[in-house]
C-alpha cells in the first residue's frame, strides 16, 4: 500500500462513468477503495462495496472522493459525511451548492475541497483527466497522491471554488467544440467526403481541437460510445449559463450550443454520449 505517501485507503461515493474510472485507477495504484453508489449494481472489481455513505466514512478511509450527478445528490451525501477526515468533490455542480456543502462540513470539522475534473469518459478510463484543484494547500497536499492516481495532471487553481470556475470555462469550450466537430463531420458526409478521411486531414492542420480528436472518431463511425451524456451536458450548460449571467458576461456561442443539446435530448438521445449531437446534423431528429 501507499505507506511512502502516508495514504492507503480511499472512500468513493458515486461509481458512474467517472467514479468507476477513478476506482479502477486507484485500485491499480494500490489503494484500498471503499465504494458506495445509489445503484447497488455498480460494483468495480477490487473495491469494497458498501450500502451507505455512513459505511464509507465508518470504514476509516483517509480521503473521501465524491463523483455525483447533481446539486441535490451532493446535498444529500454531504449530510451524511460527519466524521470524514477529508472530502474531495470532483463533481460539476453549481457554486452555491458547493459553498453550502463546504459550510455544512466545516461546521462538523470536515474539510471539503473543490476539485472537478476535465475529460470524457474514455479519457477517464485512459487516465487522461485533468484535475482543477482548489482549496487549502495543506489539504491538497494530503490528497495529492489520490488525485495523481487517476489523472494526467493536477492544476492548483486557487481557493475553494476556483476549481469549479475553471471547469465552467473549460466546459464552455467543450460543449461548443463538440457541436462544431459534429457540424463539420456531418457536412463532410453530406458533401460526399469520407468523414474519417476528413477527420484525419483536419486534425493535422489548424482546425484541430481536442473534442475533434476525442469525439470525432465516434461521429465519423456513428458509434457514439459512452461517457458524458447529452442529459449531463444540458445540466452543465445550465450551471455555466447561470455562472456567466452572474458575472455579467454574454455567451452567444454557448447559447446556440445549448439549444442543440436540448433538441438532442428532446429527440430521445438524452442518455447517449454527447457526441450524439452529431445525429441532429444528419437529420435524424
Amino acid at each position: 500500500m501507499h505507506s511512502d505517501v502516508g495514504l492507503s485507503s480511499v472512500g468513493l461515493i458515486g461509481v458512474g462513468t467517472m467514479g468507476g474510472a477513478f476506482a479502477r485507477h486507484l485500485v491499480d495504484a494500490g489503494f484500498g477503495v471503499v465504494a458506495h453508489d445509489a445503484d447497488p449494481s455498480r460494483v468495480i472489481e477490487g473495491t469494497t462495496p458498501v450500502a451507505s455513505v455512513a459505511e464509507v466514512v465508518g470504514a476509516g478511509v483517509e480521503v473521501v472522493l465524491l463523483s455525483l450527478p447533481s446539486d441535490d445528490a451532493f446535498a444529500a451525501v454531504v449530510g451524511e459525511l460527519k466524521g470524514a477526515l477529508l472530502v474531495v468533490d470532483t463533481s460539476t455542480l453549481s457554486l452555491p451548492a458547493k459553498e453550502a456543502g463546504r459550510a455544512r462540513l466545516a461546521a462538523v470539522g470536515v474539510t471539503l475541497l473543490d476539485c472537478p475534473v476535465s475529460g470524457t469518459g474514455a479519457q477517464a478510463l485512459a487516465g487522461d483527466l485533468v484535475v482543477y484543484a482548489s482549496g487549502p494547500d495543506d489539504a491538497l497536499d494530503a490528497c495529492a497522491p489520490v488525485l495523481a492516481a487517476f489523472s494526467r495532471a493536477v492544476h492548483r487553481v486557487g481557493p475553494f471554488g476556483a476549481g469549479s470556475k475553471m471547469k465552467y470555462l473549460a466546459n464552455l469550450l467543450v460543449t461548443v467544440h463538440t457541436a462544431a466537430a459534429a457540424e463539420v463531420l456531418a457536412l463532410a458526409e453530406r458533401a460526399g467526403v469520407d468523414p474519417a478521411h476528413a477527420l484525419a486531414t483536419i486534425r493535422d492542420g489548424a482546425g484541430q481541437s481536442r473534442m475533434l480528436e476525442v469525439r470525432g472518431p465516434s461521429m465519423a463511425t456513428h458509434d457514439y460510445g459512452f461517457g458524458a451524456t447529452v442529459e449531463l451536458f444540458v445540466k452543465d450548460m445550465r450551471i455555466i449559463r447561470a455562472f456567466a449571467a452572474d458575472a455579467g458576461a454574454s455567451t452567444p456561442l454557448l447559447d446556440v450550443a445549448a439549444r442543440l443539446y436540448e433538441e438532442a435530448a428532446r429527440a430521445g438521445w438524452r442518455h447517449e454520449e454527447a457526441a450524439a449531437v452529431h445525429r441532429l446534423y444528419l437529420g435524424e431528429a
